[in-house]
């Protein structure tokens, strides 16, 4: 069980570089696919912070243990320091983008609960059928609650969330294609995607 602890400010903003009509979904056996979209943030080195945009949907019917969470590429320098998991009942929004250090405050992320479940662990259900779309009731799909957090200063990017997962005895990865560049003591540019260039902070790209 994750417990919350105190708050680091953190500046940010917010932008997508991909709308899901323009690229292919990525291919998943059990999860919905996810389109390709990314953003930027600005953080301070070693300050978490929360990234709760990605919600996971079993499309089939079933139960689905996450076993680990990580990202691509390994080296990014966007370290994990925790994922928690909010289920359906456990939130009053689909999702919350970004949320001020880890675990978030239970408002910040419009959670229900008091403390939030390791999505390590966690075992993702799908009987079979959802609710209506236009139903104002209706809460779908598990949001991924990833601390994130880069240790020096830099431009760091991160390309993928991988998902590993077992589903009828056979482990599997469900790989989302989420770019995040992390702008550490640095502002993002003019364009909101990426670091404005800064003589004092070193830019550190990896493919």
């Amino acid at each position: 069980m994750i417990r919350h602890h105190s708050n680091v400010a953190v500046a940010l903003s917010l932008a997508l570089l991909l709308s899901g009509c323009q690229a292919e979904p990525s291919e998943s056996e059990d999860f919905r696919a996810a389109y390709e979209h990314g953003w930027a943030v600005e953080v301070m080195p070693g300050e978490p912070v929360t990234d709760g945009l990605e919600v996971l949907y079993l499309d089939t019917p079933g139960e689905a243990t996450i076993t680990d969470v990580s990202f691509t590429p390994q080296d990014s320098g966007v370290e994990i320091v925790g994922v928690a998991i909010l289920g359906p009942e456990d939130r009053e929004m689909g999702a919350t983008q970004l949320a001020v250090g880890f675990p978030p405050a239970p408002a910040e992320v419009s959670a229900t609960v008091d403390t939030y479940d390791d999505a390590v662990g966690y075992t993702v259900t799908y009987e079979g059928s959802r609710a209506p779309a236009d139903d104002p009731e209706a809460m779908e799909g598990y949001q991924l609650l990833i601390g994130i957090a880069a240790e020096t200063l830099g431009r760091f990017e991160r390309k993928t969330i991988e998902v590993t997962y077992e589903m009828d005895g056979a482990r599997r990865l469900y790989s989302i294609p989420a770019e995040l560049i992390v702008c550490s003591g640095s502002r993002i540019d003019a364009t909101g995607l990426d670091c404005a260039d800064s003589p004092s902070v070193p830019v550190t790209k990896h493919g």
